[in-house]
């Protein structure tokens, strides 16, 4: 929804003319007729209609103030964005490991939708199935956790995966085999990994990123001066130090778990050189790419005989959540449905008149010239005027006048019929006379077409290799239309209302909840409360719980905390005595009598089910939401739960039991920050 703006003036012609006629005796005593035959009340209401229409006029506001407001709060309307994806590229069986340059192009043969990979990528002769038929034998997917070892393969890409187990332990590993070798010693081989949440996992990157931008930069060191007269120079603005060195990129490591990446080499296990890996430890999709070794068949324990092993072990700290792989890729390359058109191309000859106008021909050469011409890719287009000089090469694409002057050399390209327009001299410079425009370079794609389904992108259109195969795994996502300035304004809007600073109870939890990159599914804000002082006032503490979304109970380890406590202390008040603590757990036992007119088997199972779903501390809870935190647990809530079961007349006999306290019957009361943990329930069926 836009920004809802005020009405400055609302009054209509009738009012105008009525408070103006009201106000003749005021000023023009002698003035008694009022009557519409009047020529003086004519000319009233002549006035009384041009002042309406100032008024209208002065409530509508243009888009380029519209948009100059957006880029207050550091917003523009989004262009059409483009679609991306990652492709799998096969070799036929036994040959090497092919180099390919940037600029794999492939298309869809459905829609015509075409992608372009940018990046060089060495394709080697491994392969690992994608959706592996019964009885493939190339490529092997194993884990081993807690030192059995369970194969994965025929769950790529069709299931989830558990790399590590669904309770990882230090020393556990997911291990990939080749039946040949992947490459010579040096050679960086190309993974990709796609965990089950793929579909969000760009948007998670995006906040990764946003959220290590928004951290300054530690200052750098004081220099050390050799000598009297250097520090003398400093000092007198003489010298300067040296710059400090570039902040390293940590947003792609996990906040706990580090992995080691390793391969076989007949000897031992070698750790291999990794030169990118996005992956958070196996927790959010992306590339890894590795050095590898001299890989030799056989490790000690292998799964499986003949093959060759890369293996990702768990080699320092604790998982809350266990990784979950939706698929594995080898030879991954990531394309982006924006196809490059390299010129020169002519668009014509400038008059050197205001307002020029001309076409971009938008057709993909390796489409056929009979191919359907594709919007331009906003900001792409290299534009170039040439006449038998020194080429003026110097023209930028923008995406509105709004900010241009008159002698600014912008271009703005409308997508939808990829007319690329001049200035008319208040906004953008005109072109030069006889002056020939050309399209260096530009690309075509985006918007919606872009999003094509798992499987369609397998036409090679250039830059490919001879027997290359292209797989495409997963859907290709991102692509959207051009954002409207009424979309914009909603998105201000949102953006305007989110939590930037803990003030109020609301905008704590809310900010704990969306801390990047780990898994807080549950928050409570308890003001004026410290954890090592439970029964006191503490003003100034806001105390902050936290539950993960994953264990049986779940429990925050450290790491948890301490992602948390740093993703917030950057957030808080400065008076504000912040900390950050797991849940307490209190172990319950319910004990209870169900009596029934004739027997219910299964019945004692079914309330010990219901009991535990009852207390789970993530979707139990009277409104099924978690348990609330520091709610006791009531001898009244348990009657009615279990008096619904099935078959069950009545219940008597109801004690409740904790760690700390005897069975009895009255309730359980719990401290603030304590959720319940379901114990093993005496439940006792009475018949008759």
């Amino acid at each position: 929804m836009p920004v809802p703006l005020p009405v400055l003036d609302r009054r209509t012609w009738p009012e105008l003319v009525a408070e103006a006629r009201s106000l003749l005796p005021r000023y023009a005593r002698e003035w008694s007729d009022h009557n519409y035959h009047d020529a003086g009340i004519t000319l009233l209401e002549l006035y009384a209609w041009l002042s309406e229409m100032l008024l209208f006029r002065a409530d509508r506001v243009p888009p380029s103030e519209l948009r100059a407001f957006l880029r207050w709060l550091d917003l523009e309307p989004l262009p059409a964005q483009v679609a991306t994806t990652t492709l799998a590229l096969q070799l036929p069986p036994g040959g090497p490991a092919v180099p390919l340059a940037g600029g794999l192009q492939v298309a869809d043969a459905i829609s015509g939708a075409a992608f372009e990979a940018d990046d060089p990528l060495l394709v080697s002769p491994a392969w690992i199935e994608l959706s592996p038929a019964e009885g493939t034998a190339r490529g092997q997917i194993w884990s081993s956790a807690g030192g059995a070892f369970a194969d994965l393969g025929q769950d790529n890409c069709v299931h989830p995966m558990l790399p590590f187990g669904a309770s990882p332990q230090i020393g556990d590993a997911l291990w990939l085999g080749f039946d040949v070798a992947p490459g010579n010693p040096g050679d960086v081989l190309s993974f990709h990994v796609w965990t089950t949440s793929w579909q969000t996992d760009d948007a998670l990157r995006a906040r990764l990123i946003a959220n290590e931008q928004d951290v300054a930069p530690c200052p750098a060191p004081l220099p050390s001066w050799d000598t009297l007269a250097e520090c003398v120079a400093a000092a007198c603005g003489e010298s300067e130090p040296p710059p400090p060195p570039p902040a390293k990129e940590t947003w792609f490591l996990h906040y706990s778990v580090r992995t080691v990446w390793e391969g076989w080499d007949g000897t031992d296990w070698q750790p291999l050189t990794v030169v990118a890996d996005e992956t958070g430890a196996l927790t959010l999709s992306g590339g890894v790419r590795l050095a590898t070794v001299a890989l030799q068949p056989d490790p000690p324990a292998a799964p499986v005989a003949g093959y060759r092993w890369i293996r990702c072990r768990f080699a320092q700290g604790a998982y809350e959540c266990p990784p979950r792989l939706a698929g594995i890729a080898i030879n991954a390359a990531d394309a982006q449905h924006a196809v490059r058109v390299k010129g020169p191309e002519l668009l014509g000859v400038s008059r050197g008149h205001a307002d020029e106008v001309y076409t971009l021909e938008g057709r993909i050469s390796a489409l056929g010239p009979t191919s359907t011409p594709q919007p331009e890719a906003a900001g792409t287009l290299r534009l170039r005027l040439v006449a038998g000089g020194p080429p003026d090469d110097s023209w930028v694409e923008v995406p509105n006048w709004d900010r241009s002057g008159p002698f600014d050399k912008h271009v703005v390209v409308d997508p939808a019929t990829n007319a690329v327009r001049f200035g008319d001299g208040r906004v953008g410079r005109v072109p030069p006379a006889d002056w020939a425009v050309e399209a260096l370079e530009y690309r075509v794609g985006g918007g919606p077409s872009g999003n094509v389904p798992a499987g369609r992108l397998t036409r090679v259109l250039a830059g490919g290799a001879a027997g290359l195969v292209v797989r495409q795994p997963f859907d290709a996502l991102g692509g959207a239309a051009a954002e409207s300035l009424d979309r914009a304004h909603g998105r201000a809007l949102e953006l305007l209302a989110a939590p930037s600073r803990g003030v109020t109870l609301d905008d704590w939890e809310a900010l704990a909840l969306e801390t990047p990159g780990v898994p807080v599914a549950r928050a409570a804000v308890l003001p004026g409360f410290h954890p090592d002082f439970p029964c006191c006032d503490a003003l100034g503490v806001v105390t902050v719980v936290v539950v993960p979304a994953c264990g049986r109970p779940p429990r925050p380890g450290p790491d948890f905390l301490a992602a948390v406590a740093r993703y917030l202390r950057r957030r808080r008040p400065l008076t504000t005595e912040l900390h950050v603590v797991g849940p307490g757990y209190v172990k319950v036992t319910v004990s209870a009598t169900l009596h029934v007119a004739t027997a219910q088997p299964g019945l004692a199972a079914a309330a010990q089910a219901a009991l535990d779903a009852f207390f789970d501390p993530l979707t139990g809870g009277p409104v099924g939401s978690g348990w609330p935190f520091g709610r006791g647990v009531l001898e009244s809530d348990l009657l009615a739960l279990l008096a619904q079961l099935p078959g069950v007349l009545y219940v008597t006999d109801v004690a409740i039991a904790s760690d700390d306290c005897p069975a009895r019957c009255d309730n359980l009361v719990l401290c603030p920050t304590d959720l319940v943990d379901s114990g093993t329930h005496a439940i006792t069926v009475a018949v008759g």
